[in-house]
């Protein structure tokens, strides 16, 4: 709940952003929604992704490694990251939909409730700001959730 208040309480998210967090309370509240926590890497970006070189990518080409674990977590929140690297690889909103439904499917919820995961991710880390300059977090959180409005039509 209190990253979800956080959000709800913080002048830098949209006054949209802030009424949804506070529907997204109501529901946990309620038992309405009951969120799972999962691994995140907490900084997922194309920087922290390593691929093979070229000469060797042959057949291969889909390996890579996930670097900077630095600020991961057992307890994280779904979608965040899937989301946060779609916006940064500008995925086709349709083609991550159907991702964002494949991992639905994998952590038994509604497409419904990923908005309340990306809310409670950015309050998190809202709360745990550490060397990352507000600013640089307001506007990432800003066109995440246009970004996540664009996959999640109402």
């Amino acid at each position: 709940v209190r990253p979800l208040e956080k959000v709800a309480e913080d002048e830098c998210f949209s006054a949209d952003a802030r009424q949804q967090a506070q529907s997204e309370i109501r529901r946990l509240r309620s038992a309405e929604w009951k969120p799972m926590a999962l691994v995140q890497h907490g900084d997922m970006w194309l920087g922290n992704i390593l691929l093979p070189p070229r000469a060797a990518r042959g057949s291969r080409a889909r390996k890579f490694v996930v670097i900077d674990w630095a600020g991961a977590t057992l307890r994280g929140y779904p979608f965040y990251d899937l989301l946060r690297l779609g916006m940064e690889c500008r995925l086709d909103a349709n083609r991550l939909r159907g991702e964002v439904d494949a991992h639905c499917r994998i952590v038994g919820c509604a497409r419904g409730d990923v908005l309340g995961y990306l809310l409670g991710a950015l309050g998190h880390l809202g709360m745990n700001l550490e060397h990352f300059p507000r600013d640089r977090y307001a506007r990432m959180a800003d066109r995440l959730l246009s970004y996540a409005k664009t996959v999640l039509p109402a």
